[in-house]
């Protein structure tokens, strides 16, 4: 139905909505100003207009309920991988703490000084070993080379220098240190313990590069024991490897067809001559 704003029919003036105008003859009893209701068609867009709005509002809720639905059924889906990818980094994380820890010993530096003058290469200097808690112990002097030759007797302690010159050294003790050899060596300039000055102490945890190599032994041959030391779960494996200019440490990984998680980490080491060099160290679980 097509409507009009303005209509003349039958003499009849009509002001949409509002009122209409009679144009009969003056005296007629039809001549009035009368309100006049709605065209009909008028009615009808407006329910047509009301019902569009409706229609549109339901499409829009059924539309939000199909997207929530979707999302609702993708994380059904992804949800399992994220759960495992972030257990599998709690794994990781856990896993840098303890082996760090397995691969670390305690480490204590003493450096003396010798303040009287000799003539040897050889000195010995009495009662010095009681300023040690072991005789596991590796000796450098100032430019970081290591003696000729080193021993003890009960506390007395021997070094062979390299020249008359060298009085700075710094001893090196540690478990994970071979045990100095023993006996006496003839033919020594021999210092009291006034003729040597104590002149530093510390201690501390270090990474041993010893520790690294006996870690991958026990993986190789007991892995299973480790797992259990290392509190890893039943489901889970692991491996590891050391890196540093020289030195690769790789662990025999397990087979296997899941993915890999994996994480590098600098560090910091102790060789076996004391020295302390950077490596990289990284941890893979699966």
């Amino acid at each position: 139905m097509r409507c009009k704003k303005d209509n003349f029919i039958s003499g009849v003036f009509t002001i949409p909505n509002f009122f209409t105008l009679n144009f009969f003859p003056p005296h007629s009893p039809r001549a009035k100003l009368e309100m006049h209701p709605p065209l009909s068609c008028e009615n009808s867009i407006a329910k047509s207009v009301l019902g569009n709005k409706k229609g549109s509002h339901v499409g829009m809720i059924l539309s939000f309920v199909i997207f929530v639905a979707f999302l609702i059924f993708l994380y059904s889906i992804l949800e399992p991988s994220i759960q495992v990818k972030e257990d599998k980094q709690d794994l990781l994380d856990n896993l840098e703490i303890v082996l760090t820890e397995k691969f670390s010993a305690d480490l204590e530096v003493t450096t003396f000084v010798i303040n009287k003058a000799t003539t040897k290469n050889c000195v010995r200097l009495n009662n010095f070993m009681n300023n040690l808690n072991g005789s596991t112990i590796i000796i450098n002097n100032e430019s970081g080379d290591i003696p000729i030759q080193v021993s003890r007797l009960v506390d007395n302690l021997f070094i062979v220098r390299n020249n008359v010159n060298n009085n700075f050294f710094k001893i090196y003790y540690s478990e994970e240190f071979p045990e100095v050899s023993t006996g006496n060596i003839n033919n020594c300039d021999v210092l009291l313990e006034e003729d040597y000055e104590i002149k530093s102490e510390s201690s501390g945890k270090e990474i041993f590069e010893s520790l690294i190599n006996e870690t991958k032994y026990e993986y190789e041959n007991n892995y299973t024991f480790l797992k259990e030391e290392l509190k890893i779960p039943d489901a889970s494996d692991f491996g590891f490897v050391f890196v540093n200019g020289n030195t690769l440490v790789k662990t025999d990984d397990k087979k296997t067809s899941t993915s890999i998680y994996a994480e590098e980490i600098p560090i910091l080491y102790v060789d076996g001559e004391a020295n302390i060099n950077s490596g990289f160290l990284t941890i893979k679980v699966w």
